[in-house]
């Protein structure tokens, strides 16, 4: 089965974040990207917030995985909100 019919799966935090910070340095994406000083912030704010879900109980960032806790479409809506191109970055997943 395609993934996007299984649902999201669990991923290490240290992925999400190299995948960021490449984001990040692409030079098409909005300057208002930078101005999330603190990543660390950010994804304790997004699994308070219920976006992100804690998958493991590891400390080290090497020891967490998360999952996404939103539908695609959410996803899509966001980014739309951000002016972020996230389809540019989703190569399987269309809305």
């Amino acid at each position: 089965l395609r993934q996007q019919l299984l649902g999201p799966k669990p991923f290490p935090l240290e992925r999400m974040l190299a995948i960021f910070y490449r984001i990040k340095e692409d030079a098409s994406v909005d300057a208002e990207i930078e101005s999330l000083v603190d990543i660390q912030m950010q994804v304790t704010s997004l699994i308070s917030k219920g976006l992100l879900l804690r998958m493991s109980s590891g400390m080290k960032i090497d020891e967490v995985k998360c999952k996404v806790n939103i539908g695609l479409e959410t996803a899509y809506g966001l980014a739309a909100r951000m002016r972020f191109d996230l389809g540019k970055y989703l190569h399987d997943f269309k809305a």
